[in-house]
């Protein structure tokens, strides 16, 4: 691809409280199909920061006007994540609740290699970066936000797979086995749901050439 692409995540970051209304409404924000449920422990959201302010462009005068195209640069992509936790679960609960998210957080900040070679085989960013298509210029805030997109769905689909990976019925049955185990002294395993946030994506923008 023309456009160097770098991939970066942000050390992890200590949980936060949450309001169970509050762990419904980001459940809900994704999509989740665990939004109304009364019983969620905690949400981990996914983000994806855009960063294009180093990519370069060159101009021409066409009959149409003045068009634009890729010409250098670097596009900067940091991934990082917030744990959110049930501000009422008892410390207990809570630890084996966090360790479990933190296990998303894991495989999330281990996506940069498979991002950056995923962002590189897109064919949207292709035509943009490699095809030397040339833009009209009063389109350059729209081609800002094609490549903020296509970065966001490709980082959708792959914290995507990474959550479905790990949130399998057997790994919500242990962490409810060990809840019992340790923080009831039973072998009883209790209620409790998590739900992981679709991704977010931020972006920082060139200005127009």
């Amino acid at each position: 691809m023309g456009a160097t692409i770098t991939v970066n995540a942000d050390p992890a970051t200590a949980s936060r409280d949450a309001s169970l209304r509050e762990l419904q409404e980001l459940a809900r924000q994704s999509g989740n199909s665990n939004a109304d449920r009364s019983d969620i422990a905690g949400i981990t959201v996914p983000k994806v920061k855009v960063d294009q302010r180093a990519l370069q462009y060159e101009t021409r005068q066409a009959a149409s006007g003045v068009e634009f195209r890729f010409k250098q640069g670097t596009l900067a992509l940091t991934i990082s994540s917030q744990v959110y936790l049930l501000e009422t679960l008892p410390a207990c609960e809570r630890r084996l609740w966090d360790e479990h998210e933190n296990g998303h957080v894991q495989d999330f900040t281990g996506l940069p290699q498979k991002l950056q070679q995923e962002v590189q085989k897109d064919s949207t960013l292709k035509s943009i970066f490699e095809d030397g298509q040339w833009f009209p210029r009063d389109t350059f805030n729209l081609i800002q936000g094609t490549i903020q997109n296509s970065v966001g769905s490709v980082f959708s689909r792959l914290t995507k797979k990474a959550t479905t990976d790990r949130d399998t019925a057997a790994e919500y049955a242990r962490v409810r086995r060990e809840i019992a185990r340790q923080c009831h002294g039973t072998g009883q395993p209790t209620q409790g749901n998590q739900a992981t946030g679709r991704p977010t994506v931020s972006n920082t923008e060139r200005q127009r050439p």
